[in-house]
């Protein structure tokens, strides 16, 4: 066989047959092969450079069924920068646009897109509708559906851990959690659940307002936060989405005057207010999925 065959084999790529992998790998393990990092990280800067003018496909798929134009937007423009300079053009779609999970992997297919990076996908059945098999595949940040692929993500139970320690330290006694379904399971259970523990085994000083799920429609979802807010007189609310603050705002509460509240995505807001919290440094989670993406189309991984 060729030394490109080789290569391939031992890189498990499709293209060679599986008996031919399962001899070459045999010889070389015979043989006490192992690969050198430093020269598979040269020949990887080659592939690159010998790619197609302009970079090869690859996708960002925005999954929401109501996806904003700014959806996932600090995500997509480190992904976008980053692939570029790994010698790949990355471009968004939203799944909504493309009707189904099979017509969008038909027009992924038909662009010659490689890889794609998954956010934010809410269709339970996408799983078992999407051909896995055509692309490589990452997830960035949590979908409501577990997805079958690596994925980038914050530490949503390190997040909620120290915004209890802090709050506390600050003598906050009473510290409400207000969550947004639909959510990702993982993403709400990691958070509640920490929350919970604190209150009832962590600080027993605490007082115990359970943490609440509430919809984001703005009639049903704001006259559950306010009637919660109202019921348990938190002196912080810690809010996954900057809509609890509008609704406080909105009510006629002063914060932090009347009371705090502490975003689980800090930064600015949708109206440019900057907002105490955390940053979910979305742009170094893009990044990651383009090189998590990039390992496994260099490993030919579907």
């Amino acid at each position: 066989v060729s030394t490109a065959t080789v290569s391939l084999a031992l890189r498990d790529h499709p293209r060679i047959s599986a008996p031919v992998r399962a001899r070459v790998k045999a010889i070389a393990t015979e043989m006490g092969y192992t690969p050198d990092p430093l020269i598979s990280r040269i020949a990887a800067n080659g592939w690159r450079a010998s790619r197609r003018r302009g970079g090869t496909p690859l996708a960002f798929v925005v999954g929401h069924p109501r996806p904003s134009a700014r959806a996932g937007e600090p995500y997509l423009s480190a992904a976008i920068a980053h692939a570029s300079a790994l010698g790949y053009k990355l471009e968004r779609f939203a799944l909504r646009d493309q009707g189904s999970p099979e017509r969008l992997a038909q027009v992924l297919h038909t662009r010659g897109v490689e890889g794609v990076v998954l956010f934010q996908i809410t269709q339970p059945d996408f799983i078992s509708r999407f051909p896995w098999e055509k692309f490589s595949a990452v997830a960035c940040s949590l979908s409501q559906i577990p997805l079958p692929v690596p994925m980038t993500a914050p530490d949503f139970s390190l997040q909620m851990e120290e915004t209890w320690k802090r709050l506390r330290a600050l003598g906050r006694r009473r510290v409400g959690l207000a969550l947004v379904r639909p959510m990702s399971d993982h993403d709400g259970l990691a958070r509640a659940g920490v929350f919970a523990y604190q209150q009832h085994y962590g600080d027993k000083d605490a007082a115990r307002i359970p943490p609440t799920f509430f919809s984001d429609d703005p009639v049903a979802g704001r006259a559950a936060f306010l009637t919660w807010v109202e019921r348990w007189k938190p002196e912080v609310v810690v809010g996954l989405s900057e809509i609890f603050y509008w609704w406080l705002h909105d009510a006629g509460l002063r914060m932090p005057a009347d009371l705090g509240f502490v975003s689980l995505y800090g930064g600015k807001g949708l109206h440019d207010i900057a907002l105490t919290g955390w940053d979910p440094r979305p742009e170094a989670l893009g990044t990651a999925a383009i090189d998590l993406l990039d390992l496994q189309i260099r490993a030919a991984h579907k």
